[in-house]
């Protein structure tokens, strides 16, 4: 089987510069292909560190957007989809690591005909549990057919112009119904793909299926995605919105372990505290939220910004899956040793966690 050439686009926002030039590394030592940091908002600092990785790095390039201030995922996506014309379109999440080769298995799928590609192993989904629905996690409609995800994933050119041709529409995410395309409201009202809102791609990968195309997920555990650090890295993510999101847990949640959900400027350490009981959906929406925040945490630790977070998990599988993470994250800036950033102090004397089977 021939090599593809394939271009993976990967968003970058406020706070996740060195994270995504990390991730990258890992791409590239696993990979044969070529990778385009976007910097979607970035500041001085982080835009300058990317265009010296990029201009350093082999088989990586850089693109700036010109709009001030964050876009969303899917509007900057839809964007990049004009600016090539590539057979394929590729993009990776910035928290999104390789720690093993990946191409074979993944271009023997994308040869087979598929729509659309989606691959990775979510720290936080559960394996034995579908997902069925429009969020952005959600692998499955409501008639079992594969809608994949958006933290990396290959789309036939050919076949997304098509739907775009007839449908107008790109990546984007709709966060009403009234916002679709008034041809696609048409088509879905009244039917189970009618719902409040459609994260990113959901819409696009639904009319894939209905124009005849096949959207396929591979649960590649070869690519780790760590799921929702980059927005806990976002500089706006402050202690406005830490405090909000704290008494809504409390809330909700009267006998949750304080120590656990405490802003992370009133106290030493940051814990991450989750017992079975306290959640309905076996590693659901609110353990990702949780241990978003304590690998935010745990990569403040490894550039020494923070001691080290502390992991108080009695489930064993959400346990494993939590230091696989962390094994990940903290193997990722040992080996790479802040190469890029040598102003930022280096991982060398972080413990490692303990790596999970």
């Amino acid at each position: 089987m021939d090599e593809m050439h394939l271009r993976f686009h990967i968003v970058v926002t406020p706070g996740s510069a060195k994270l995504a030039i990390h991730a990258v590394q890992s791409l590239l030592l696993y990979s044969p292909y070529e990778f385009n940091l976007v910097s979607n908002g970035l500041g001085a600092e982080e835009l300058a560190l990317i265009e010296q990785f990029s201009g350093r790095a082999a088989r990586v390039s850089h693109w700036h957007s010109p709009e001030r201030g964050v876009l969303s995922h899917g509007v900057i996506l839809s964007r990049l989809f004009f600016t090539e014309a590539e057979e394929y379109f590729c993009f990776a999440d910035a928290d999104l690591f390789a720690v093993a080769p990946f191409a074979h298995t993944l271009e023997r799928t994308i040869q087979a005909g598929a729509a659309a590609v989606t691959a990775g192993y979510h720290l936080v989904l559960d394996p034995d549990n579908d997902w069925p629905g429009f969020e952005g996690k959600r692998l499955k409609g409501p008639q079992g057919e594969t809608l994949g995800v958006t933290f990396f994933a290959v789309y036939n050119r050919r076949l997304v112009e098509r739907v775009l041709a007839r449908y107008g529409v790109l990546f984007e995410r709709y966060d009403a119904f009234e916002q679709l395309p008034e041809q696609v409201q048409k088509l879905l009202r009244g039917g189970p793909y009618q719902a409040p809102a459609y994260d990113t791609a959901k819409v696009l990968n639904i009319l894939l299926h209905r124009e005849g195309g096949v959207v396929q997920h591979l649960d590649m555990r070869q690519l780790v995605h760590i799921g929702g650090l980059c927005g806990k890295l976002l500089p706006q993510c402050g202690r406005l919105n830490k405090i909000r999101r704290w008494l809504r847990l409390r809330s909700c949640n009267p006998d949750l372990d304080d120590r656990s959900l405490l802003p992370p400027w009133w106290k030493r350490a940051w814990w991450l505290l989750v017992e079975p009981a306290y959640y309905a959906d076996r590693l659901g929406t609110y353990v990702r939220e949780r241990a978003a925040e304590f690998y935010a945490r745990y990569v403040l630790y490894l550039d020494g910004r923070a001691p080290a977070p502390v992991l108080g998990v009695r489930d064993p599988e959400l346990r494993r899956r939590i230091e696989l993470g962390m094994f990940t994250l903290w193997y990722a800036w040992r080996r790479d040793g802040l190469l890029y950033a040598p102003s930022a102090p280096r991982a060398d004397k972080a413990a490692p966690p303990a790596q999970a089977a």
